[in-house]
């Protein structure tokens, strides 16, 4: 179980990195750097709350499947907020960071 919450991981992490590309492709050039803020915050965030979440689990054997199993819902979600740059531009306060 723990190799298939790796490999779904990988899969909905590649998925995710495509989405990014072809919005960054959409976005002007003044819109990118703002989004390659954001999507690199939200890597770092993906991680730490990830990590923090399965904190107690850690050294189990189930650990791996626990921690990619968080990775996919928290990548899941960025899905829909990278859906949104795609179809609305940035989010409001995006340009002024």
């Amino acid at each position: 179980t723990n190799a298939c919450a790796v490999q779904a991981f990988q899969q909905a992490d590649t998925d995710n990195n495509i989405l990014y590309g072809d919005v960054m492709r959409i976005l002007s050039a003044h819109e990118r750097p703002a989004l390659r803020r954001d999507q690199n915050e939200w890597t770092r965030h993906r991680a730490a709350t990830c990590k923090k979440q399965e904190a107690a689990h850690e050294g189990k054997p189930d650990w791996t499947r626990r921690y990619h199993e968080c990775l996919v819902a928290e990548t899941t979600k960025r899905k829909k907020e990278l859906m949104v740059w795609l179809h609305e531009g940035p989010p409001p306060g995006a340009l002024q960071k």
